[in-house]
């Protein structure tokens, strides 16, 4: 028997997406075989399925109540020959684009079994018919915020890759945001400023910069621009969602990609802020030595000098040069004042349970300074030095396509010292740590020891 030519929209029935500026839905060849239709494997060319053509795979698995989990229309059933087929008499089989009509028909046709199971599963919210995308995307909901040049009154749905909450998922077409989540521009600048913003907002921005803060510490100090954007987005979720009181801006990030998008930069730029102030201190200290040179000859020399051995405490003609790497001053002072200062804001105790720890000789737990803290100093303390590397002082800026070479340098030099010798590399980390928390100034304990009876005069 010759294969059934798929039935096609009329003018009786336009279907759901006439009108609407989309193309119509894929068609699938079909054959008939004595009171079976069967899909032909390998027809569905290139169709991008809308959330219409999505059903709950609790239709086809009785007791599953998760509908985040999903199953195409057009592939119901799969055999062992890994074919797709509907079982039915011809009467109660209709096609996927006819199937899709009678689902936004608001008189319907005569339903078949199939669509009447369809039915009962279906999601109780709709995406407009302007909307395509994958079935975890949720109802655009407007906004009347507008930040900077963009314009937040048409507002995109955002996709999470997972289920939605149903609670999350409800939002109507004509939603309006509560006034805590707008975004506050100053008047008569389109600047988006983190002390406008409303204190709710503002504690979540805070939180997401001191977690890309230690990310760069933790993770990578140079990250990728796109990796960046990426971890931006998802600390904001994050960070909102840990306060009861930001429920409704974690939901408007979530639902809202314009607003995302509004919100993003703010803490995204603070990424090379977090890099500047390391490279500022170290330039501090390196402009100190070299501002007491007259000569440029002098100030060169001793820059090309110490770009050889930055890294190390003692001179190249010491024995001990090779044996204590990174455990120069300057390194050690930049990582006390930026990350151990401060008492309990500092960033060592916000994020101490972070920091590497093992067991040390006498079964005493010591922490470890992480590689990459040690390794973005050392570099932007070469950096500093590099600066006066022709005897004047040439301000450079700090960025990843200047020191990225170096920075790797570092990190791979502490791998391969944490794989060549393990208990060198616990050693050298837990000293750095313990150098840099140490107090700056000495308790008055040995005072008390002093005998006054027993000094001379």
């Amino acid at each position: 028997m010759a294969p059934a030519a798929p039935p096609t929209n009329n003018a009786r029935n336009p279907g759901p997406l006439a009108g609407t500026g989309r193309q119509e839905g894929p068609s699938f060849p079909t054959e008939e075989r004595e009171g079976e239709q069967r899909l032909q494997p390998g027809h569905i060319d290139g169709a991008i399925l809308t959330l219409s053509q999505l059903v709950p795979a609790s239709s086809f698995y009785p007791g599953r109540g998760d509908t985040g989990n999903m199953l195409p229309a057009s592939t119901l059933f799969f055999t062992e020959n890994n074919e797709t087929n509907i079982t039915g008499n011809d009467s109660d089989v209709e096609s996927v684009a006819d199937w899709l009509d009678d689902l936004d028909d608001p008189t319907p046709r005569q339903a078949s079994k199939f669509s009447d199971a369809v039915a009962i599963e279906r999601p109780l919210w709709r995406v407009p018919a302007t909307v395509t995308g994958p079935a975890s995307e949720v109802p655009r909901c407007s906004s009347q915020t507008q930040v900077g040049d963009v314009d937040t009154s048409q507002v995109g749905s955002r996709s999470t890759g997972s289920a939605i909450d149903s609670t999350l998922a409800s939002e109507s077409s004509g939603f309006v945001w509560p006034a805590d989540t707008d975004i506050v521009m100053p008047p008569g600048s389109k600047k988006v400023m983190l002390t406008s913003q409303c204190p709710m907002l503002r504690v979540v921005i805070q939180d997401v910069m001191e977690n890309l803060r230690a990310d760069l510490l933790f993770k990578h100090a140079f990250p990728d621009p796109a990796v960046a954007l990426v971890t931006v987005k998802d600390s904001l979720l994050t960070c909102a969602s840990h306060y009861p009181g930001a429920s409704s801006i974690y939901r408007h990030l979530l639902f809202d990609d314009q607003y995302m998008a509004a919100i993003t930069p703010l803490p995204r730029a603070q990424i090379p802020l977090f890099r500047s102030k390391v490279k500022e201190r170290c330039a501090a200290i390196v402009s100190t030595e070299f501002l007491a040179i007259t000569l440029a000859e002098q100030r060169q020399s001793k820059a090309l000098r110490q770009l050889s051995k930055y890294i190390y405490t003692f001179s190249n003609d010491s024995a001990q040069a090779c044996k204590w790497p990174y455990r120069n001053s300057r390194i050690i002072l930049v990582i006390r004042d930026l990350y151990f200062s401060g008492g309990s804001t500092s960033f060592a105790h916000q994020f101490a349970s972070l920091f590497p720890m093992h067991l040390g000789p006498n079964g005493v737990t010591m922490c470890e300074v992480p590689i990459l803290m040690v390794a973005l100093v050392a570099t932007a303390l070469y950096a500093a030095l590099y600066e006066w590397r022709t005897g004047v002082h040439i301000t450079a800026g700090f960025t990843a396509n200047a020191y990225l070479d170096v920075y790797q340098g570092h990190v791979g030099t502490f791998n391969h010292i944490q794989e060549q010798k393990p208990n060198v590399f616990k050693m050298m980390m837990a000293d750095i740590y313990s150098q840099a928390s140490a107090p700056v100034v000495g308790t008055s304990a040995p005072i008390a020891e002093i005998s006054l009876d027993e000094l001379d005069g």
